[in-house]
């Protein structure tokens, strides 16, 4: 897990706002189907490389009822995954892997809970958004 610091040091794109974001790096919304944004995210991870590969996860930030329905969404592999995660307090960021690149990407798409992925050795910020969308950065 990373700090917010760590990731910016990094060389993450990190916004506190979206605003901030159209104001200050290009950026593009596509829209894709769980199967495609999977697919693109897992080529930017492997571009990336997993080192240089993260995003933000509020899943341990939730109440307890509002867990309950994100588990809803989860098989038991995933299940296993998100227990087998440390319980953080107060970081939200992760490297990302194949199966948290999966996770994400379905709770994204559900509409569930929203996550941004961060890739750093080739600059890219992908937020997650409504209706299969997401807004991708990159720099000027």
């Amino acid at each position: 897990m990373l700090t917010v610091e760590q990731l910016k040091a990094a060389g993450a794109i990190y916004l506190e706002h979206i605003q901030e974001g159209f104001e200050k790096y290009n950026y593009k919304i596509v829209t894709w189907n769980q199967e495609e944004a999977c697919e693109h995210i897992r080529e930017l991870w492997l571009l990336n490389d997993p080192e240089h590969s993260f995003a933000d996860f509020y899943y341990y930030k939730l109440n307890n009822e509002a867990k309950k329905k994100v588990d809803s969404m989860f098989n038991e592999e995933e299940m296993n995954y998100i227990k087998g995660i440390s319980n953080p307090l107060e970081e939200v960021i992760f490297p990302l892997d194949e199966i948290l690149i999966n996770i994400l990407v379905k709770l994204n798409y559900s509409e569930m809970l929203f996550s941004t992925f961060y890739f750093t050795k080739e600059p890219c910020t992908l937020w997650g958004n409504y209706h299969g969308e997401y807004v991708v950065f990159q720099p000027k």
